[in-house]
């Protein structure tokens, strides 16, 4: 049994505000996931210490995480911008 998925390449959800912090995230997702890995260890170590808060631990971190996690890729991806941005002739380095 197979599939197929179909996927336009720009479509009209990708400009709003959600897609556009998708897509920031998807560009920076190597260091998105590695903050996220030692976050989730740190996580479960709390849980681990409280297992009758567990599952309220779980639910108040969640998406302070998510927003954790883009904040790493936006200012991931604005560093990158502002060390690529061209240099004006008369403003060289060094």
């Amino acid at each position: 049994m197979g599939s197929v998925v179909a996927w336009a390449r720009r479509t009209d959800w990708m400009e709003s505000p959600f897609g556009q912090a998708l897509a920031v995230i998807g560009r920076n997702s190597l260091k998105v996931f590695c903050v996220g890995l030692f976050a989730a260890w740190i996580i479960s170590r709390i849980m681990e210490a409280q297992p009758d808060d567990a599952q309220a631990v779980g639910a108040l971190l969640t998406l302070p995480g998510i927003a954790a996690l883009w904040t790493v890729a936006h200012f991931t991806e604005r560093a990158r911008s502002i060390r690529e941005a061209p240099r004006l002739w008369w403003k060289k380095a060094g």
